[in-house]
C-alpha cells in the first residue's frame, strides 16, 4: 500500500510542481517520499515485534498519510478521486503522529491532558483543515477552472473555508505545544530504564512536531498551508527529523536483540547442567542487579529456585515484575526500581528465556515436593518417637507397677503362710510374676528406652550394653544432642544389635556440625530399609562397607546444631 500510495504522490507532485509541497526539487521530493515510506516500515516493526502495538500502527498510519499529503494538486493529481482524498486528508499525518507520541512506550493515553491534547490534534488536523473546508469548497469556482472535481462538496462557502482553515492553523499549532509538553514532561519524570526506552523515538518525533507547529504558524497570516520556500524548507526538515524517528525504531528494535543475545548465552550455559537457582544469577549478572530475586509461582504462593516459600514484596518495597508465559504468571522478578521499565526488555525476557524459566520453575517444585517430603518422614519419626515413650510409660506406670505390687503381695502371702504346699504354689506363682516383670521390663525398654530421655544417648547405649552382651561401647560424647537425633542413633544401634550376634563396637564422635555413629561388627547387618528412612528423614545419610575377612562398617552421619 505505501508504494502504491508514494507512486501516485511522486506522480502528482512531478506532474504540477507549482503546487507540490516539494516544489520542483526532486531530491526534496525523493526524501520526502523515502522518509514517510520508512516511518511506514518502522511503525510494522514496531507493531509487529515490539510490545507496542498501538504505537506502531499509529506511526504507519502517519506514514501513510503523509504520501497522501501530495495529492492536494489539482495540476498533478490523477483523477478527481485522487484530488478529493488530497484535499480531505492533506494535514491529517500530524493526529495520528501526536497520538503515536503520547502512547510510545506505555500503549495507552494515561490521563485527561493527553486525551484532550490527541483530540485536539485530530479534530484540527483532520476536522478544521481537512474534511470541514473540503466539504463547502469547489476549486472551480474560486479561479481554477481546470481543477479537477470535488467529490465531498456538498455547499461552496468560500469565506467558511477561509475560517475552518484559519482556526485549524491556530488550534492545530496550540495542540501540538500540549503535546510536546506532555510528552516531554513525561520523558523527565521516567526512570532512566524507561527514559532509554522512549527517547529516541519521542525526542525526533517531538521536533517533527513542533516543525508542524511551525509551519502552521508560518501559515496563520494567509489562512491556509502552502510551498513557498520556507514552507518547503520546514517541509524537508520535517523529512529529516523522520528518519530520526526511524533511527530511533532502529535503535530500540537492535538495543532489544542484543539484550536477547545476552539472554540467549545466559540459557545456553544453562542448558546442560543447572545447580539450584543457577538462573537467578544468570539473569542478576545480564540484567546488571546482583540482588535480583527469582521467585516462581506455586499455587497461590511462591517459591525460590532451591524450593523454599518465599513471600512476594510489595510493590512499595521494591520494583517486581511480573513473566507469563501462555497468558499465566509463572514467575516474579524482584529487582531495583527501574530495572524493567521497559517493556520490549520484559518481552524479550518472557521470549528468550522462557523455557529456561519453565525448566527452573520445575526443579524448584521438586525441591519444594522433596523438602515437603523430608518434613512429612520427619514428622512421622517424631510422632513414633512420642508414641514410643508415650507408651514406654504407660508400661512402667500402669501394667509394671501393677507387676510389682502383685509380685510384692505374692512375697507377702508367702511368708504369712504356714503350710507347705501353699507356700511353694505361692513362690511359684511369685517366680512367674517376676518373669513377666522382667520382660515386660525389656519390652519398654526395647520400645523406649528411660534413660534415653533421661540421661543422653551415652547412657541409654551403656544399658543397652547391659542387654546385649556382643554389644561394646567404645566412645560416645557425653554431650547431649537434639532428641530426634539421639533417638535414631540409639536404634540404630539396637536394631543392629538385635540382627547381629557376634562382637559390635560402637564409636560416636562429633564432626562440626555433624554426629557420625561407626558400628564395626564382624558380620554384615540385616535389612536396613526402616532405618534408613528414619535417618534420611532427618537429612542423614548410611553408609555400608564391607571389610576384609567378612566383617562391615556402617556408618551413620547426622546433621546436629551446634
Amino acid at each position: 500500500m505505501a508504494v502504491a500510495l508514494g507512486v501516485v504522490a511522486g506522480v502528482a507532485a512531478r506532474a504540477g510542481p507549482d503546487w507540490a509541497l516539494s516544489g520542483s526539487s526532486l531530491g526534496l521530493l525523493l526524501v520526502e517520499l523515502a522518509s514517510a515510506a520508512a516511518l511506514v516500515g518502522a511503525g510494522i516493526v514496531v507493531w509487529v515485534r515490539g510490545p507496542d502495538a498501538r504505537s506502531g500502527l499509529l506511526l504507519a498510519s502517519a506514514g501513510l498519510l503523509r504520501l497522501v499529503a501530495e495529492w492536494n494538486n489539482p495540476d498533478g493529481a490523477p483523477g478527481a478521486f485522487v484530488f478529493t482524498v488530497g484535499l480531505a486528508l492533506s494535514a491529517a499525518a500530524v493526529g495520528p503522529l501526536a497520538h503515536a507520541l503520547l502512547v510510545h512506550g506505555t500503549g495507552r493515553l494515561r490521563d485527561a491532558a493527553s486525551w484532550l491534547a490527541a483530540t485536539t490534534v485530530y479534530v484540527a488536523a483532520v476536522v478544521l483543515l481537512g474534511v470541514a473546508p473540503t466539504l463547502v469548497a469547489d476549486p472551480r469556482a474560486e479561479g481554477c477552472p481546470d481543477c479537477p472535481a470535488n467529490f465531498l462538496r456538498v455547499m461552496t462557502h468560500p469565506h467558511v473555508e477561509a475560517r475552518l482553515q484559519r482556526w485549524g492553523l491556530a488550534i492545530v499549532v496550540g495542540a501540538l505545544a500540549l503535546t510536546i509538553v506532555i510528552v516531554l514532561a513525561r520523558l523527565a519524570f521516567a526512570s532512566n530504564a524507561q527514559r532509554r526506552l522512549v527517547a529516541p523515538v519521542v525526542i525526533p518525533g517531538c521536533a517533527t512536531l513542533a516543525l508542524v507547529a511551525a509551519d502552521g504558524a508560518h501559515s496563520r497570516h494567509r489562512g491556509f498551508l502552502s510551498n513557498d520556500p520556507v514552507d518547503r524548507r520546514l517541509w524537508l526538515l520535517e523529512a529529516v527529523a523522520i528518519w530520526l524517528v526511524v533511527a530511533g525504531v532502529a535503535w530500540q528494535r537492535l538495543a532489544a536483540r542484543r539484550f536477547r543475545a545476552a539472554l540467549a548465552r545466559v540459557v545456553v550455559e544453562l542448558a546442560d547442567s543447572p545447580p539450584p537457582g543457577g538462573l537467578r544469577g544468570a539473569l542478576a549478572y545480564a540484567l546488571g542487579d546482583p540482588d535480583l530475586q527469582l521467585l516462581h509461582a506455586d499455587g497461590g504462593g511462591w517459591i525460590d529456585g532451591q524450593g523454599r516459600t518465599r513471600r512476594l514484596p510489595e510493590p512499595t518495597d521494591v520494583a517486581r515484575t511480573e513473566l507469563a508465559r501462555d497468558g499465566r504468571v509463572v514467575a516474579a522478578l524482584v529487582h531495583r526500581p527501574g530495572l524493567l521499565d521497559d517493556p520490549v526488555r520484559v518481552q524479550e525476557l518472557e521470549r528468550t528465556a522462557g523455557l529456561a524459566l519453565e525448566h527452573d520453575r520445575l526443579n524448584a517444585e521438586l525441591r519444594a515436593q522433596l523438602s515437603h517430603l523430608r518434613i512429612s518422614r520427619a514428622q512421622v519419626v517424631a510422632v513414633g518417637d512420642t508414641e514410643r515413650r508415650r507408651l514406654e510409660r504407660d508400661l512402667h506406670d500402669g501394667a509394671q507397677q501393677a507387676l510389682a505390687g502383685l509380685a510384692m503381695s505374692l512375697g507377702v502371702a508367702r511368708a504369712s503362710t504356714t503350710n507347705r504346699t501353699r507356700a511353694e504354689r505361692l513362690a511359684a506363682a511369685q517366680d512367674a510374676v517376676r518373669v513377666a516383670l522382667a520382660e515386660l521390663r525389656a519390652m519398654a525398654h526395647r520400645i523406649s528406652p528411660a534413660a534415653l530421655g533421661d540421661a543422653g544417648l551415652a547412657a541409654a547405649l551403656d544399658v543397652l550394653a547391659e542387654w546385649a552382651p556382643q554389644l561394646e561401647v567404645a566412645h560416645v560424647p557425653a554431650e547431649r544432642f537434639d532428641p530426634a537425633v539421639e533417638s535414631a542413633a540409639y536404634f540404630v544401634v539396637a536394631s543392629v544389635a538385635s540382627t547381629v550376634s557376634g562382637r559390635i563396637v560402637v564409636d560416636a564422635r562429633r564432626e562440626s556440625d555433624t554426629f557420625v555413629v561407626e558400628l564395626r561388627a564382624a558380620e554384615a547387618p540385616g535389612a536396613l530399609t526402616e532405618l534408613e528412612d528414619r535417618i534420611e528423614a532427618l537429612d542423614g545419610r548410611v553408609v555400608v562397607e564391607q571389610t576384609t575377612g567378612g566383617g562391615s562398617v556402617l556408618r551413620i552421619t547426622l546433621p546436629c546444631a551446634s
